[in-house]
Formats: structure tokens, C-alpha cells, sequence
């Protein structure tokens, strides 16, 4: 989707939202600034200046990744805001607690071109939901381009085949699939047709729009009890339904040693009553399959966040899991409550390679379904989603289309599989830092070239053996 390629795209001031880009420097993504190069000739040259600073299009970048990290963590907190239910609903006492996982990459490149065929206040709804950076003294449409650019390069190295795909390098699986379905009555302008975005015309059932999903992105399962689309959601007066999804799974750098894999505990958040009648939450232990090895890794403490992090690297090297593990069993909330795009990025700068160090960690498999058009109209971005309130009319030929479903699901499961190393294998010492992931937790799923936010979530239950009667090992 190149910019000579998108006559639609907003000139208007209410395309940026007023986030000047400022201190960059000392905000800047902290995985592979050495790395990011984007665009061509001029562009893909840019560096760091005479004097060693970071240049104008490097800061650029590193603003619009911040905005994504700052805009997945917005989204989480909405996320876990919608689908609370009361602590004194009794109801809800013995209900198991919920896992989040989602792609903040995937979501703001799939509003970022739904924003480029929206006008007026639905664009710039969604311009400020994402924050944008702002260049003072720098064209309006230059800016625009700027994004269209960053997405662009990311898109090609993350989902070289397009929007509804599988895509496996040195191990690492991404599939994924962002498709936008319309009633036959709403046209869509061929310029738009055009873009990554998959239009389709689908017989306009509930259960065949979610096989096509569950069919792009089979990590979702087959699970009758899985529904992307509950019932009800797609009437004959549905307009448009936007659907993304994505699946991860991966092989590590070093693999965990198969016979380390047994039985152990994982302490899940549980409702009971308390003394005052009150239901409180406590965490209690759960028999899980555990995973261990012993290595080097690089790790953090964070003190702002009062957590610990862990990153572990699959077998590409460009991709790696983020374990932030709180220091009490129960911290998980005030990990979420001091969760900020400046702490994360902050923590992840202060890791350091760490040695002999025992990991034990749950064999996962995660799996979560957002409703979007609850979630962004929470958020300030609610135009998009109504009738007779979205304007549509850069991407729609047809008068009154808003978007009258949005969702997204997302799936990611750990193995023990990856490269053989001798520490993987060696017993545990007792003088050897331990890293045991027993207790609720938050994680992301990052890229290093190019930077990417491909998962955030947090692990509040483990269900292992659910992931290995609905998946083949990978």
C-alpha cells in the first residue's frame, strides 16, 4: 500500500493527533534502533548524524513503536475493563480466571487502514486513539506517508504473503488473517479493494465467516466450545464485519530438556468468600506440565513495575518471548495498574545477560477473543462502529456503512522443542538463580528486526493438556 498507490489518504489536520515528538531519545524502542532501517535510497541510509544522535526518521520510528506499545497497553486495560464482572457477583465466584492475549501490531495496522478510507471525525477518532507522532514543521501529508511507510515496511517482513496467511521462518510461526466482510448492498472503491486489506462478499452466515477465520489461523482450533462470532452477532442489517486474527507458535534458541518436562504447581487466582461475606481473590495451587532448563539469559528487575523480566529467544534470534514475572504471587494487578509503554521499555533496556540461571516455566497454550467495537468505543473511537455516525466515504461507495462487528482472536502456545544445548540438560544447582513462572504473569511477543509488538497478554490460568488434544506439536 504505497502512498501514490492511496489517493484516499487524510490531508486534514485531524489526520495527526498532537503528540509532538519530543525526548525521543530517551524514549526510544530499546530492541533494534541499530538495526531498523526503512524504505529505500535516501531513506534506508538515515542514521545516526555527525554528532552520534539519533536521526529525525530513526526518532520517527521510534515514536510510532512507542505509540503502538502505548496504544496495546490502553487496549489491555479497555479489554479487562469491558469483560470484568462484579467481585460480588456470586455468579462469577467459580468461574476460572481469564487469559488475555492480542496483537497490538496487527490491530493498529488494521485501524491504521481503516483509518485512511475514513473522513471527518471518524478519522480522527481513531488518530487519536493511536496517537500518532506529530513533527513540528513537517508537511501534514509527509507525516501521513510516514505511517503508511512504517507499516508498510513491517508488513512485508512480518506477513510477506499479505493479510491471510502462514508464515514459518527458521521455526517461527505466524499465522494470521484480517479480512473485511460486507453485505453485498455496501460497494467498496476499487482504490481500496486494492490494498492488503481482504474484502469478501461471503455468504453472510455467522458459522461460515468464522470457518474462513478458524481455517487462515488453525492455532484457534476446531473447539465447537471456540466461537469468534457468538450467536447473534451477524443480523441482515450488519454492515461491514472486521475480523483479525493471529496465531504464534515457535521452536526456541535452546530447546527445554524433554525429560525436565513433568508435573508442578501454577498458583491461579481464585474467588472465595471472605470473612465479611465479601468474595475475595486468593491464589491457589494448580497441577500443570512444567518445562525446565538451565542457561543464560538476558533479565531485568524493575522496581516501578515490581516484577521481574525474562527474555527468552527462538531459534531466528529476530523473535522472543518477554516473561515479566511479579515479585509477590499475587502482583499480577499492580504489574497491570503500573503497566506504562515508558516502564516496559525502560525495564527492557535494563536487561542484562545473567548466567546459569534454572527457568522453569508452564507449557502454554493461550487463546483469547476481543471484542474491538466495545473495546475502541470505550476508548474514544466509537464513530466507527455506529450507524449514521461513521464516515466511510474514502473506502465505501455506498452512503451509511460503519462497521457493525470488529473482532479479534488470538492464539499462542509454547513447546519444549528448539536447538540442543548442553546447559539444557544439566540438573539444577543449588547456588543457580531461579526463574520459576508459577504464579500469573504478563508476557509480549516481540520482533527485533523489524520492531514489533506481534503479542501482549498475561497467563492468570494454565490449561496444557486443552493444548495438546486440540494441536500437533510443532
Amino acid at each position: 500500500m504505497s502512498p501514490e498507490s492511496s489517493p484516499n489518504l487524510l490531508t486534514s489536520s485531524s489526520q495527526i493527533s498532537p503528540t509532538p515528538v519530543t525526548s525521543i531519545r530517551s524514549q526510544s524502542w530499546p530492541l533494534d534502533e541499530r538495526h531498523e532501517q526503512e524504505g529505500n535510497g535516501a531513506d534506508s541510509r538515515e542514521g545516526k548524524g555527525p554528532s552520534g544522535k539519533s536521526s529525525p526518521r530513526r526518532m520517527v520510528v521510534a515514536a510510532l513503536s512507542n505509540a503502538i506499545l502505548q496504544f496495546g497497553i490502553n487496549l489491555y486495560h479497555a479489554r479487562q475493563s469491558h469483560r470484568a464482572a462484579p467481585a460480588s457477583d456470586p455468579q462469577h465466584a467459580h468461574h476460572h480466571p481469564q487469559n488475555v492475549v492480542f496483537s497490538p501490531y496487527l490491530i493498529a495496522s488494521t485501524l491504521q487502514l481503516m483509518q485512511s478510507g475514513a473522513r471527518g471525525e471518524t478519522a480522527a477518532q481513531i488518530s487519536r486513539l493511536l496517537q500518532w507522532p506529530v513533527q513540528a514543521g513537517v508537511d501534514k501529508q509527509e507525516q501521513v506517508e510516514q505511517v503508511v511507510r512504517y507499516f508498510e515496511h513491517r508488513d512485508k517482513r512480518l506477513l510477506p504473503d499479505g493479510r491471510h496467511d502462514c508464515y514459518q521462518k527458521a521455526g517461527f510461526t505466524i499465522q494470521y488473517d484480517c479480512c473485511l466482510h460486507r453485505d453485498r448492498r455496501v460497494t467498496l472503491k476499487e482504490e481500496f479493494q486494492a490494498r492488503h486489506l481482504r474484502p469478501s462478499t461471503a455468504d453472510w452466515v455467522r458459522w461460515k465467516i468464522e470457518a474462513q477465520l478458524k481455517e487462515a489461523v488453525p492455532l484457534l482450533g476446531k473447539s465447537v466450545n471456540f466461537e469468534a462470532l457468538p450467536r447473534g452477532t451477524v443480523e441482515e442489517n450488519t454492515s461491514l464485519v472486521l475480523l483479525s486474527a493471529v496465531g504464534i507458535k515457535g521452536r526456541w534458541r535452546r530447546r527445554f530438556d524433554p525429560i525436565n518436562v513433568g508435573e508442578g504447581f501454577f498458583y491461579e487466582p481464585v474467588l472465595v468468600d471472605a470473612v465479611d461475606g465479601q468474595p475475595t481473590e486468593e491464589c491457589k495451587p494448580r497441577g500443570v506440565t512444567m518445562m525446565h532448563r538451565t542457561g543464560n539469559f538476558r533479565m531485568a528487575d524493575s522496581a516501578e513495575l515490581e516484577a521481574t523480566a525474562l527474555e527468552l529467544p527462538y531459534k531466528s534470534g529476530a523473535r522472543c518471548l518477554v516473561i515479566f514475572l511479579p515479585q509477590k504471587r499475587d502482583g499480577l494487578a499492580t504489574l497491570e495498574a503500573r503497566m506504562t509503554a515508558a516502564n516496559l521499555a525502560q525495564c527492557l533496556r535494563r536487561m542484562k545477560r545473567r548466567t546459569d540461571v534454572d527457568l522453569t516455566l508452564p507449557k502454554l497454550y493461550v487463546r483469547d477473543t476481543m471484542d474491538l467495537a466495545a473495546a475502541l468505543s470505550s476508548m474514544g473511537a466509537d464513530a466507527l462502529f455506529r450507524r449514521g455516525a461513521a464516515d466511510l466515504s474514502g473506502m465505501c461507495g455506498s452512503e451509511g456503512a460503519f462497521v457493525s462487528v470488529a473482532k479479534h482472536a488470538a492464539a499462542y502456545r509454547t513447546s519444549w522443542k528448539g536447538r540442543v544445548s548442553r546447559s539444557a540438560t544439566l540438573p539444577p544447582a543449588p547456588e543457580h538463580e531461579k526463574f520459576t513462572v508459577d504464579r500469573p504473569f504478563l508476557f509480549l511477543v516481540l520482533s527485533r528486526r523489524p520492531n514489533a509488538v506481534l503479542l501482549l497478554g498475561s497467563v492468570r490460568s494454565v490449561r496444557p493438556h486443552f493444548c495438546e488434544e486440540l494441536l500437533p506439536s510443532p
